[in-house]
C-alpha cells in the first residue's frame, strides 16, 4: 500500500511539473491594453473633466450677450406711520376717499424684469472668445493625453514582450545547459569523462538557471508597470512568470510558475505600425502642437478682451410690477418702468493699456514656444527616421546570425554527441546563440519603440 502511494505521488508530481496547477494562462494583447487604459486612466478622465469645464465656463460666457430677465419683488412692514387727515367733503367726493393717509404698514412690490447689457456686450463677445479657445486648447489636451497615453502602453507593452522573449532563451538555453550536464554525469560514471568537465557543465547550468531566474524577475517587473497603465490584473501573482509557449516544457529544478502570459506576435506588431513611417510630418495634426497654438490664440483673445477697457458700457432695462401702495391711496397699481445707464471711460493712468501689452507679450512668448516645439517635434520625427533606417539594416543581418548560430549549435551538439566535439565547443555555440538571440528581440523591440513614436508624432493611428 506504502508502494503504492509512492508511485502515486511520484505521478502526480511529475504531472504537475509538466502542467503547473498554479499557473493560469494570461493572454494580453496590445489594441485591448489600450483600450483598458484609456477606460480606466485616472489622468485621461481628469483632462475629460477639464473639457467639460472649459465648455461650460465658454456657454456661460456667451450667455452673457442674452438679456437677463428675472422675478423679483420686496416686502416692508412699517411700525410707526403719519396719522391720516380727514378731508373737506368737497376733496373726498372727488378722490373717493374720506381721508388722506401719508404711511402705510405694508408695502411691496412685485414684478418680472429684463436687462440687457447692451453697449458692454463687445467686452463678453470678446471673453466668450478667449472661452472658445480655452476650451480648445482643453479639447488639445485631451487629445494630447490620450496620445501619451497609448504611447505609454504601448512601451511597456513592447518591454513586456521583450521580458517574455528572454525568458524563453534563457529557458531554451538552460535546458540545452540541463541536457549537457546530465550527459557528463553520466560519462563521469562511466569513466569517459573527466572531472573537470562534468564540474564546468554543472557550474554553466548553475549560471543558466541563475539567468533565468533574473529573467522572469524582469518579467514580472515589466507586467506590473503595464498593469498600473490598465488598471487590470493588479491583484495578480506574477512573481514566477512564464513564455506561454513554455508552459508545458519547463526546464528542470525550477521553481513552479505563477502564471503564464501570452503576447502579441513581434511579426505582428511590427506590420500593424508600419503605416507610421510612411505618414508626413503634419504638425497640425500633431495634438501637443495644437494645444499651444490654442493658448496663444487665448492669449490673443485675451488682449483684445483687455482693450475692451477703453470702450463704452451701457444696459438698458425694463420692469413691469404691481407695487403697493400709491401715496396718497391705500391701492396696488400696475408700474411699467423702462431705465437705461451709459459710462464712457476717459482715463485710467495707462492701467488699460498696460493689461493690453501683458496680454500681447504673454501671447508672443506663447508663439515662440509653439515655434520651437515644432522644430524640435519635427527633429525627433526625423531622427525616428534614421534610427529606423538603421535598425531595419541591422535587423537583417541579426535575423542571419541567429539563424546561423542556431544552426551552428544543433550540428556541434550533434557532433558532440557522437565524440567528435568537445565540451568547451557545446558551450561557445550555444553562448553565441542566446547571444544573437538576445541582441535581435532587442533590435526588433527598439524597432516597435521607434514605429511607436512615429505613431505618437504623426497621430497615424487616429
Amino acid at each position: 500500500m506504502k508502494m503504492m502511494s509512492k508511485s502515486a505521488l511520484v505521478l502526480i508530481l511529475s504531472l504537475g511539473l509538466a502542467l503547473p496547477a498554479g499557473a493560469g494562462v494570461l493572454r494580453l494583447s496590445l489594441d485591448e491594453s489600450i483600450q483598458a487604459a484609456e477606460d480606466y486612466s485616472p489622468s485621461l478622465k481628469a483632462a475629460q473633466f477639464d473639457v467639460d469645464a472649459a465648455a461650460a465656463h465658454e456657454s456661460a460666457v456667451k450667455v452673457g450677450l442674452l438679456p437677463h430677465i428675472g422675478l423679483d419683488g420686496h416686502y416692508n412692514y412699517v411700525a410707526q406711520v403719519l396719522p391720516a387727515i380727514n378731508l373737506p367733503p368737497a376733496m373726498a367726493s372727488s378722490f373717493g376717499v374720506s381721508q388722506l393717509d401719508f404711511g402705510f404698514h405694508n408695502n411691496y412690490s412685485v414684478g418680472v424684469s429684463a436687462n440687457w447689457d447692451i453697449i458692454g456686450g463687445v467686452s463678453t463677445w470678446r471673453q466668450w472668445q478667449v472661452a472658445t479657445q480655452a476650451r480648445k486648447a482643453a479639447e488639445a489636451q485631451l487629445d494630447n493625453a490620450r496620445q501619451n497615453l497609448r504611447l505609454k502602453v504601448r512601451l511597456a507593452y513592447f518591454q513586456t514582450r521583450l521580458a517574455e522573449t528572454q525568458v524563453r532563451l534563457y529557458a531554451d538555453a538552460l535546458k540545452l545547459a540541463q541536457s549537457q550536464a546530465h550527459d557528463l554525469s553520466l560519462r563521469l560514471k562511466a569513466g569517459s569523462s573527466s572531472k573537470i568537465d562534468w564540474l564546468t557543465a554543472s557550474n554553466d547550468e548553475l549560471d543558466r538557471r541563475a539567468s533565468y531566474r533574473l529573467a522572469q524577475v524582469d518579467l514580472a517587473g515589466a507586467l506590473r508597470d503595464l498593469f498600473a497603465l490598465t488598471g487590470q490584473h493588479q491583484d495578480a501573482d506574477v512573481s514566477i512568470p512564464v513564455d506561454g509557449m513554455d508552459r508545458r516544457d519547463l526546464p528542470a529544478k525550477v521553481e513552479e510558475p505563477t502564471l503564464s502570459v501570452k503576447l502579441d506576435d513581434t511579426e505582428a506588431m511590427l506590420a500593424e505600425l508600419a503605416p507610421a513611417e510612411g505618414a508626413g510630418f503634419q504638425p497640425q495634426n500633431i495634438a501637443s502642437l495644437r494645444a499651444l497654438w490654442a493658448q496663444v490664440e487665448e492669449a490673443r483673445r485675451m488682449a483684445d478682451a483687455a482693450f475692451a477697457g477703453h470702450l463704452p458700457t451701457g444696459t438698458v432695462g425694463f420692469r413691469w410690477s404691481e407695487d403697493y401702495p400709491e401715496p396718497p391711496l391705500p391701492q396696488a397699481v400696475d408700474q411699467q418702468t423702462t431705465s437705461a445707464s451709459f459710462n464712457l471711460p476717459l482715463f485710467s493712468f495707462g492701467q488699460v493699456n498696460d493689461q493690453v501689452r501683458v496680454q500681447q507679450a504673454q501671447a508672443g512668448a506663447a508663439e515662440a514656444q509653439a515655434g520651437d516645439a515644432v522644430t524640435l517635434t519635427k527633429t525627433d520625427w526625423l531622427k525616428s527616421h534614421d534610427r529606423l533606417t538603421g535598425l531595419r539594416a541591422q535587423r537583417v543581418l541579426q535575423v542571419q546570425e541567429d539563424d546561423q548560430t542556431r544552426e551552428l549549435r544543433q550540428m556541434v551538439y550533434k557532433s558532440y554527441k557522437i565524440g567528435g566535439s568537445t565540451y568547451l565547443q557545446v558551450e561557445s555555440t550555444t553562448l553565441e546563440s542566446l547571444q544573437a538571440g538576445l541582441a535581435l528581440a532587442q533590435t526588433e523591440t527598439q524597432m516597435l519603440i521607434e514605429l511607436a513614436n512615429l505613431s505618437a508624432l504623426t497621430e497615424a493611428d487616429r
